[in-house]
């Protein structure tokens, strides 16, 4: 019996230090507001400026973006490196190819696999990359 008696005393003085068997508490420890306290709402009157933003330029074409990736194997990040340059005013160089046998030339291969709007799109993209 006296067993019993002390352990739940000793649960109890547990409950009650941890905030458990106590007043009524909230996560950081604080009391809440009593439930008939009108809690009231900061003023609405006061204006906050939005953060800044920068400007981003976003390209033309995502279409061609993606599109010239499949460049990129060869001719670089943006098609500035790698085997030759094909921004700027080389990108119209693509549609030269598409005349060419595609078995004697790995150029004419890819140009032939493009439709017109796609060429187009890829040509937009690399003209517009520096």
């Amino acid at each position: 019996m006296r067993t019993r008696f002390l352990l739940t005393t000793a649960v109890v003085m547990t409950l009650m230090g941890c905030g458990g068997g106590g007043g009524a508490t909230t996560v950081n420890g604080d009391t809440p507001p009593p439930t008939d306290t009108v809690i009231t709402p900061p003023p609405t009157d006061t204006v906050v400026a939005p953060p800044p933003t920068e400007t981003v330029i976003a390209p033309a074409s995502s279409t061609g973006r993606l599109l010239a990736s499949n460049c990129f194997q060869c001719h670089a990040t943006n098609g500035v490196g790698g085997f030759e340059r094909i921004t700027g005013g080389e990108a119209g160089e693509v549609w030269e190819y598409r005349g060419e046998i595609a078995a004697n030339d790995i150029m004419a291969a890819h140009a032939q696999g493009y439709s017109d709007a796609q060429l187009n799109a890829i040509v937009t993209y690399l003209n517009q990359v520096n």
